[in-house]
């Protein structure tokens, strides 16, 4: 049920409450860390984190954001400060995209323009996977993403190169795990470019609702320098306040 969930809706994680108290939370990774023909047997208790990494609503956003980059996680709940049981919302990586585009000609955040004054190539991974075989079934894919704590492949397919996020695989994979990777990629040839600012890439993941994006050369446009996510996108904001 989870499962489906997070494919149709594309929410990551889900909080979880047992007689109206925030219990733990369970995510695509706990997800797909059960074995497929477990999936319908498991329950959400077995599976789920009950280390909780909570925001409350009246902390600043980058108090949030570096509590995301300090521990990894993606999604913070938020609860009463007085109450941490009780359960007010969520706040993910997304919403903090969403949220500065939103309201980028508003003076809401501490220097709302960190994402001008950031370059990409100050924050992009230059550890990128490549996947140069895009006839790969989807589940290794996935269970790499999980063990690596990725959030994105590039893929190579005749010379061009595609973009295997983590919404694309999560969903593939839970509706057929032995579909190959061509079939899954983002083919739009989206990218960025080392030089660029961070708020380019922040317009992107916001139009696009996508999770991330290839770095390569300006004048080699085949040429990959590095990958960018949201991730990163934490870190610059973290980088330069």
């Amino acid at each position: 049920e989870v499962s489906h969930l997070i494919t149709s809706t594309g929410h990551l994680a889900y909080p979880v409450l047992e007689d109206g108290k925030l219990i733990g939370l369970i995510s695509y990774r706990d997800i797909l860390k059960v074995p497929s023909d477990l999936i319908d047997k498991a329950k959400v208790r077995e599976v789920m984190s009950t280390r909780l990494i909570t925001a409350t609503p009246n902390e600043s956003l980058a108090i949030a954001l570096r509590r995301m980059d300090e521990t990894g996680y993606g999604h913070l709940p938020v609860v009463n400060p007085l109450n941490p049981t009780k359960l007010l919302g969520i706040l993910s990586k997304r919403d903090i995209i969403r949220g500065h585009e939103a309201y980028k000609k508003r003076i809401i955040f501490e220097h709302i323009d960190v994402f001008e004054r950031v370059r990409v190539e100050e924050v992009m991974r230059r550890d990128f996977r490549v996947i140069e075989d895009p006839t790969v079934p989807i589940a290794s894919v996935a269970k790499s993403m999980v063990e690596h704590s990725l959030m994105g492949y590039l893929v190579i397919e005749d010379g061009k190169i595609g973009i295997l996020d983590l919404k694309r695989v999560l969903k593939a994979v839970l509706s057929d795990p032995n579909k190959p990777v061509s079939e899954v990629i983002d083919e739009r040839q989206l990218k960025v470019h080392p030089e660029d600012p961070i708020h380019k890439a922040v317009e992107m993941f916001h139009k696009y609702n996508i999770d991330a994006l290839p770095v390569v050369d300006e004048k080699r446009p085949w040429k990959i320098m590095g990958i960018l996510t949201l991730r990163e996108v934490v870190r610059a904001y973290e980088l330069k306040r």
